[in-house]
């Protein structure tokens, strides 16, 4: 090989590593922004790590992360290097989208804003959340203060099925609601079959052997299809819910008197099923004061599927859905609506959801495996 060939297979190589590490460098800035990597304060891969993720050399690796650190993109906390605050981002939104949930305190909303956080990064959609804690006045002064940040629109899980309309109407931005209906309204909404998940839940508690049901829902809604299909199922072989058997709860936090846990049980197999899986854990409780053995006793279902649904003892059996899918296709219809405020008709767009089996209903020993009242002694 000549003198002048050396040269120039050394430039050529230094120009082909740096057109991989420009390739590498788009390529993650894109994943980051999308939040494929997490959000700001991960940390990020490690030189290593990534080398063996684009097939790069340990250099090739090291500058990429050098490249990044320099635009922003990284920083340097130790021996780690974290997702870092960049200000650009925020002028790089497209939109902004205002987000009222009923209470910030259930666990439930907070899966659920986590969700549209991480799909509003990839949308390029920046959040504003706040709650309305089931009251139909701090709602409308929500709402307006939310209008008044300039949203380009608004997700609205409503405090109520019915007298929400009045505030949902003085929204001058499209809006899509979450999780139930208000009626009257002529609005695009992204829910759960909760009928159908009703009727799933009376069947698994006929298949289970209960001869004796109870619901425990809110007083917040009028239109409740988790009851309704609940009901309808039990109707369907000839038992009829009657309205004893029903107990809406008119705190915020879903507490239960004490006093209820003692009606439930009258002696026959009761499934009991609860609106969402706080009262659910509730009931839990209430059952072992009052010494219920469950499943032999009561069998309970709660809805949401929380995580702590398989984490308390008993494991509780609850309906799930698929939260991803109703935050992408509630964030698909607003923007929509917002790039063609006069384009379409109100969409509906109802997702299944089904039943979870776990300790609280399955089927129930035999006496002689039972070992008693065992819930009891776990108290």
């Amino acid at each position: 090989m000549g003198q002048t060939a050396l040269p120039f297979l050394v430039i050529m190589l230094y120009e082909s590593n740096n057109g991989k590490t420009r390739q590498v460098v788009a390529q993650l800035q894109a994943e980051i922004a999308s939040g494929e990597h997490g959000v700001v304060g991960d940390p990020f891969l490690t030189v290593r790590a990534l080398a063996e993720a684009f097939g790069v050399s340990l250099v090739t690796a090291h500058r990429v992360t050098t490249e990044l650190k320099h635009l922003g993109i990284l920083t340097r906390v130790g021996k780690r290097h974290l997702l870092a605050h960049r200000d650009d981002l925020i002028h790089d939104l497209h939109r902004k989208i205002g987000v009222l949930v009923t209470n910030l305190d259930n666990p439930f909303f907070s899966s659920l804003l986590n969700a549209l956080e991480q799909a509003g990064r990839r949308h390029r959609v920046g959040i504003l959340a706040v709650g309305s804690d089931y009251d139909l006045n701090h709602e409308k002064s929500q709402l307006a203060m939310l209008s008044a940040s300039a949203v380009d629109g608004f997700l609205v899980c409503p405090a109520h099925d019915e007298q929400s309309r009045a505030n949902l109407e003085g929204l001058d931005k499209p809006y899509v609601l979450v999780g139930r209906q208000v009626k009257g309204l002529e609005s695009s909404v992204v829910m759960v079959e909760n009928f159908t998940a009703g009727r799933q839940v009376a069947k698994h508690f006929l298949e289970t052997g209960c001869e004796d049901f109870f619901y425990i829902g809110l007083d917040y809604f009028t239109h409740d299809e988790r009851l309704r299909g609940f009901a309808f199922e039990l109707k369907e072989h000839g038992f009829d819910l009657a309205d004893s058997r029903i107990h809406l709860l008119r705190h915020r936090n879903g507490q239960l008197n004490p006093d209820l846990l003692k009606t439930i049980y009258r002696g026959r197999r009761t499934g009991v099923f609860c609106y969402h899986d706080l009262v659910a854990l509730r009931v839990i409780r209430g059952a072992r004061i009052c010494d219920y053995r469950i499943p032999q006793d009561i069998a309970i279902v709660g809805f949401d599927n929380l995580p702590a649904a398989s984490e308390v003892f008993p494991s509780l059996s609850s309906v799930a859905y698929p939260l991803a899918q109703i935050v992408e296709n509630a964030l698909r219809i607003l923007l929509d609506r917002i790039s063609r405020p006069n384009g379409r008709e109100p969409e509906i767009c109802s997702l299944n959801a089904h039943l979870i089996v776990r300790e609280t209903s399955s089927l129930p020993l035999p006496p002689s495996a039972g070992g008693g009242h065992a819930a009891a002694t776990l108290a």
